[in-house]
C-alpha cells in the first residue's frame, strides 16, 4: 500500500521526499514493513527514507491447517458464512460448467512465465 504524498513540506526542510510511504507485508506472512521518509537524527532538517521492519513468528502450520483446526475448534474468525460461500459457488459454476464444455478456453501455461504465448500479441 503506498500512502498519499504530503502537500506541502515545510520551509527549511533539505532532501527530497519520495512518493509517499509504503507499507509492505510479505506473502508468507511471516515479516511487515513500514517505509517512511522522515526527519530528525544528526539533521533534523534533512529528510530521508527510512524502513521500519520485523518479523513476525512463523505459524507451526500451514495455512490451510490452522483454517481448519479453527474451523474444527469453533473459532469463526478464518472461515466463511455459509451463506457467503454458497454465493460464491453460485458465481463460479457457470464459469467451471463453460470451462469443462469448452465453451471458454482455459489456457495452460508454466509457473513463472509470463502466460500463454498468445498473450502477449492479444488485447486491447
Amino acid at each position: 500500500m503506498r500512502f498519499r504524498p504530503v502537500r506541502h513540506i515545510p520551509d527549511g526542510l533539505t532532501g527530497q521526499p519520495d512518493d509517499g510511504g509504503l507499507l509492505r507485508i510479505g506473502l508468507s506472512p511471516d515479516r511487515i514493513e513500514l517505509v517512511l521518509n522522515v526527519n530528525g537524527g544528526d539533521d533534523p532538517f534533512a529528510l530521508r527514507r527510512e524502513s521500519l521492519s520485523t518479523k513476525i513468528g512463523k505459524s507451526t502450520m500451514l495455512a490451510y491447517t490452522e483454517v481448519l483446526s479453527a474451523c474444527l475448534d469453533g473459532d469463526v474468525a478464518l472461515s466463511v458464512r455459509g451463506d457467503a460461500a454458497e454465493e460464491c459457488w453460485r458465481i463460479i459454476e457457470p464459469v467451471r460448467d463453460a470451462w469443462e464444455r469448452g465453451d471458454v478456453p482455459l489456457e495452460e501455461y508454466p509457473a513463472g512465465s509470463t502466460g500463454p504465448a498468445d498473450w502477449a500479441t492479444s488485447g486491447p
